[in-house]
């Protein structure tokens, strides 16, 4: 019992810790500190490896910051764990489009992979 204890334990304290560090990123990204704030949601996001909220922060602060190319992979990354997730579809579309990678097909714009 003692080892599932302990792992109980860290395992919580991780969790705690990831919090505490994406609210840290929340407050910078309220700032408008782009690459403080994606520097917190990068580290929120490997403590917290399901959280598709990190991810979409991470890249929509990354893409505040120009660095759009950078933002592309948190991106993807949040719509593979939520497909629908909206406001992920709409941040990567920014960002594909500061880059520059749309096409018109069929009376629609697409971008491009």
């Amino acid at each position: 019992m003692g080892l599932f204890s302990r792992k109980s334990r860290e395992h919580r304290s991780d969790v705690e810790q990831a919090r505490a560090t994406y609210q840290r990123a929340l407050a910078l990204f309220d700032q408008k500190r782009w690459p403080e704030a994606a520097d917190g949601f990068a580290e929120a996001a490997g403590a917290d490896p399901g959280s598709s909220s990190c991810r979409l922060f991470l890249g929509v602060s990354l893409t505040n910051a120009g660095r759009w190319e950078e933002a592309l992979e948190p991106l993807r990354a949040c719509l593979d764990l939520r497909p629908e997730y909206s406001e992920a579809h709409n941040a990567l579309g920014m960002a594909l489009g500061k880059l520059g990678r749309f096409v018109r097909c069929t009376g629609r714009w697409h971008s491009r992979q």
